[in-house]
């Protein structure tokens, strides 16, 4: 064999197809073959290009696939993660060989290649097929097969073998099917054109000239990160893909039409319950649900985790009924909906957490306390106080600056390193004792309010909006735009009322900053300060804003500091932190 890579698992497809009793597994759901008929001919036409000595070799690219641990007795599984495409077309290509074969008077030889490349000898799960398709393309591949098995002499010269194909499901007509006749037809001509000789010619070189790659991953989770750098243009796997075809591998062997049921009664609400604003969060829940279960999980280890987990359970039922234990309050957190339907006090920390932007490293302690209280082992309003230590601790670091870096640490264990005494107090204490992340005190927390730019901050819009509410304004959910009283490109009757020394540090800090609509905030820009403060007072839908224009009638330095003054008392009220008295 002649390779175009140096790596030592390029094979040739008829050694891919034709090892002992090695068999490859599309997972169940995987999408349908797809093969268009521009591809069927482009590899056509590399196969004469070899013929006619154009080239001498052709490299398919890799298949991913993960080697599963079976029962001694068992043939070889792979189940395929990357590659069905190229797999399903070199299944076909020889199926279409052997029919044109078969119905020339060459049934022996079409048999010889049906034993090398098609089958494995025995059943497994119901076929002695090399490759066992997903569930959209079983229809069309029992076609196929019925079609080789058509001729009762190729049928006997099988014997004691036969062809064995999966029971039928999904459409009967579509690009497996088309290929196969198109290759059926390409065959026919070329068996006219050359004889048997020139068919023979084709196979041999299809089988011995086309290699591939065939990676044979560990951890079923590096396939999709192979996968991905491999097909940057394509649809990317992701680790919910390997969860979904683990939970569905327990009843492989049921029929179709039962699997599909299943998925649709019990899965697809399950995952769909995921979704929010057109995004599927599902893929972001798989680590945290980790961590629950072991806090020293590493990413890449979570599905090797949760595979070990489910080994012994046979129901997807019932693995999925486990996974949604944690669901609720996990959508609490990121989106703040309220699934678990707690009373307002704890709903209200909760959806706090979501429109501050809380960091996902949050997740295993907010999930394992949501669920402690829909457990009723800790109450609602418990729950809430401890929420309330934690969003302090958030967004003090965030007013402050501090980036999430190094909170995994602290949150992934915290549920564990409570024990018993799941308080307000004992949460402060834990997140206190980890010396290298910053809680800041009141002083920090005033400097930066006084002095650091917040405006373009993410936690900007929910300082403003918690201080509009503050004021007895409106329930708000977002803020449109932020508008900076002292402007931006401030001119020189701006800078000459507000003072060029102080125009830098104060034009991007939190005082200078009021919540405002889009229309507004473009119709202001570098208006003076009177126009503007007759427009926050009769237009603003924000009482901050409002007020703002009937705290201060003129807009200056010292107004400035007044303002730093009130938030940051305001500030560090309302998230209040005492750091706890180190142990003794």
């Amino acid at each position: 064999m002649t390779r175009l890579t140096t790596n030592s698992q390029e094979t040739t497809l008829g050694d891919l197809l034709s090892i002992g009793t090695s068999l490859y597994l599309v997972p169940f759901f995987q999408r349908e073959y797809r093969w268009a008929p521009d591809k069927v001919n482009n590899l056509i036409q590399d196969i004469l290009n070899i013929i006619d000595g154009l080239s001498d070799k052709h490299f398919l690219g890799a298949v991913i696939v993960h080697g599963r641990r079976a029962n001694p007795t068992d043939p070889k599984v792979f189940e395929v993660i990357d590659g069905q495409q190229r797999l399903t077309t070199a299944f076909l290509f020889v199926s279409a060989l052997v029919r044109i074969l078969s119905i020339n008077g060459h049934q022996d030889e079409a048999a010889r290649l049906i034993q090398n490349y098609l089958q494995i000898g025995r059943d497994y799960k119901n076929s002695n097929l090399r490759i066992h398709s997903s569930r959209l393309d079983r229809t069309m591949m029992r076609a196929v097969i019925e079609d080789i098995k058509a001729d009762e002499v190729l049928v006997a010269a099988l014997k004691p073998y036969d062809l064995n194909a999966l029971p039928s499901y999904g459409a009967n007509r579509g690009p497996l099917r088309n290929n196969y006749n198109r290759f059926k037809r390409f065959f026919a001509e070329e068996l006219e054109q050359g004889g048997i000789g020139r068919v023979r010619q084709i196979y041999e070189v299809f089988l011995n000239n086309f290699t591939v790659v065939q990676i044979d991953v560990l951890d079923p989770t590096d396939g999709p990160k192979i996968f991905d750098s491999l097909n940057s243009k394509q649809e990317p796997m992701k680790i919910s893909d390997l969860v979904r075809n683990e939970i569905f591998r327990k009843i492989s062997d049921e029929t179709p039409e039962k699997i599909e049921r299943i998925d649709e009664e019990v899965w697809q609400p399950f995952y769909k319950s995921f979704e929010d604003h057109g995004q599927n969060s599902f893929e972001r829940f798989l680590f945290p649900y980790g961590l629950v279960h072991d806090p020293n999980l590493r990413k890449s280890e979570v599905f090797i985790k949760l595979r070990s987990q489910w080994n012994d359970i046979e129901n997807p039922a019932t693995i999925i009924a486990a996974l949604d234990r944690f669901k609720a309050p996990y959508l609490d957190t990121i989106f703040g909906t309220n699934e678990s339907g707690f009373p307002a006090i704890l709903a209200e920390r909760f959806q706090g957490l979501a429109t501050l932007g809380a960091p996902s490293s949050i997740l295993p302690f907010t999930m394992q306390l949501g669920r402690a209280v829909l457990d009723e082992q800790v109450s609602p309003s418990n729950a809430a106080d401890i929420l309330r230590v934690i969003e302090s601790f958030l967004v003090r670091r965030a007013i402050c600056g501090y980036e999430p870096t190094g909170l995994h640490a602290v949150f992934k264990r915290l549920w564990p390193d409570l024990g018993s005494d799941i308080s307000p107090a004992m949460v402060n204490n834990a997140i206190s004792s980890h010396k290298t992340v910053t809680w800041p005190d009141d002083e920090e927390v005033r400097r930066s309010i006084i002095s650091r730019p917040l405006y373009g901050s993410a936690i900007t819009p929910y300082l403003l909006l918690q201080y509009d509410s503050s004021l007895g304004g409106d329930a708000h959910a977002s803020i449109e735009t932020i508008e900076h009283v002292l402007p931006q490109s401030a001119d020189a009757s701006w800078k000459q009322i507000y003072g060029d020394k102080n125009f830098e540090s104060d034009v991007n800090a939190l005082p200078n900053l009021v919540p405002c609509t889009g229309k507004m905030n473009s119709s202001l820009g570098n208006q003076p300060y009177t126009i503007k403060k007759d427009r926050f007072a009769a237009d603003s839908k924000f009482k901050s804003t409002r007020e703002f224009s009937h705290r201060y009638s003129e807009w200056n330095a010292d107004a400035f500091k007044e303002r730093a003054t009130e938030m940051t008392e305001w500030a560090t009220a309302r998230w209040p932190h005492t750091r706890s008295a180190s142990p003794s």
